[in-house]
Parts: structure tokens; sequence; C-alpha cells
């Protein structure tokens, strides 16, 4: 089963001095359950705010809110059942080795702060491509 969640940062502005607990008001035990955490700031940017506020406009000028998909619903459907069957990959030794450093490295930062959170567990190493069995 998979869960799509979003949160808004503590105070509407997400602080890039502090840790994603921190910014999203929420309990390390609630945190970890995440197998992936995305953070997506919303940065002015002149060219970009002016096409997605002209895209916006086109939409509401059509009356054409709501898109055919790019693919067929149960064409995906059946490309992700045969990518579930058919797809095992495998870490390299390099894959391996980046993601143990990168994982140690969080959990050292995690042991120097005083807010007693923890930046990753072993469950999110899992998800990252970890537990080779599950490839």
């Amino acid at each position: 089963m998979s869960i799509l969640a979003a949160a808004n940062p503590r105070r509407g502005r997400w602080n890039p001095y502090k840790s994603t607990a921190e910014n999203l008001n929420l309990p390390p035990t609630i945190l970890s359950r995440f197998d992936l955490i995305f953070v997506l700031e919303d940065k002015p940017d002149i060219y970009e705010d002016k096409e997605k506020a002209a895209h916006i406009l086109r939409m509401y000028k059509s009356q054409t809110l709501v898109k055919d998909p790019p693919i067929d619903q149960d064409l995906l459907l059946k490309y992700i059942a045969d990518a579930r069957r058919e797809c095992q990959p495998r870490l390299s030794d390099e894959a391996k080795s980046r993601l143990l450093e990168y994982y140690t490295d969080l959990r050292k930062e995690s042991g120097q702060t005083d807010d007693n959170t923890v930046a990753i567990t072993p469950r999110q190493l899992e998800a990252l491509g970890g537990r080779e069995s599950h490839y």
C-alpha cells in the first residue's frame, strides 16, 4: 500500500536552517513512517511564475479543467503489474557504498542535535534500496 501525503511548513515558510521535523512540526514517530520525504519549495521566479499563471488562466478561459491522462489507466495498471513481475533490479557496489555513506552521515548528524529527532531510520534505508532481498 502507498500513501501520498502533503504538509505545509510551520508558519507557512520553509526554514532551510531547521530540520524537516522542525519545519513540519511533526513528531519523529510520525515522520519515520514515511519511506521517502521530498521537500518542494515554492520560490518566486519571474519566468516560471508567468508561465504558471498563463497556464492557469488559459484553463479557466477555455473551461477545460480536466485533461485526458497521457496514458490510459488500464494500460498503466498492466505496465505496473508487468514491471513488478519482470523487473528485479540489483544495487551496484557503488550504489551500496553511496547509500551506506548517506545513511551513516544522516544518522551521525541526528546524534548532534538537541531535539532528539532522527533524520533517517533503517526503514527509510530499505525504501532507498538497502534491503537487497527487496530488489
